[in-house]
């Protein structure tokens, strides 16, 4: 709880400390990614909300990050008939939190739709969401009972 404070309200120092950038990368970002799986709701629900606040506070210095986790982590997520139902609406909730201010949006199509090096994740997006909201997953792990 300590980090997300610290990383939803970040003094100017810290926002461009290039060594607290470096620790992000190497140690926060592994953390995230292995505690977003966890079947414990507070460890995932506060690994999706740190990443979410290094989204709105850092991403510009984040960018291959961010990447790994709307692909590896979030998508994958929403795609599973495995994943729990708590994992995929705390997705959405980082999905909608992003969604909230259009300039995100139109950064994550640039930096990556846009990039022909990297997926079309804003496409990707867009197209689970979709599937979601029509009922298209037609498998019946993705039904709830």
């Amino acid at each position: 709880e300590l980090i997300l404070s610290l990383v939803q309200n970040p003094p100017e120092s810290i926002r461009k400390n290039e060594e607290f950038l470096s620790v992000v990368k190497e140690h926060l970002s592994d953390s995230i990614l292995k505690n977003s799986v966890s079947n414990e709701k507070p460890i995932f629900g506060l690994s999706f909300s740190i990443f979410t606040a290094l989204f709105v506070n850092f991403r510009h210095m984040l960018k291959n990050e961010i990447g790994v986790f709307i692909e590896e982590i979030f998508l994958k997520i929403l795609d599973s008939g495995n994943s729990s139902y708590q994992h995929k609406f705390l997705v959405l909730q980082v999905f909608n939190k992003i969604s909230q201010n259009p300039r995100f949006l139109l950064e994550i199509f640039v930096n990556y739709d846009c990039d022909i090096e990297t997926r079309n994740i804003l496409e990707r997006i867009m197209e689970c969401l979709g599937k979601l909201d029509k009922g298209n997953y037609t498998k019946i792990e993705h039904t709830i009972t």
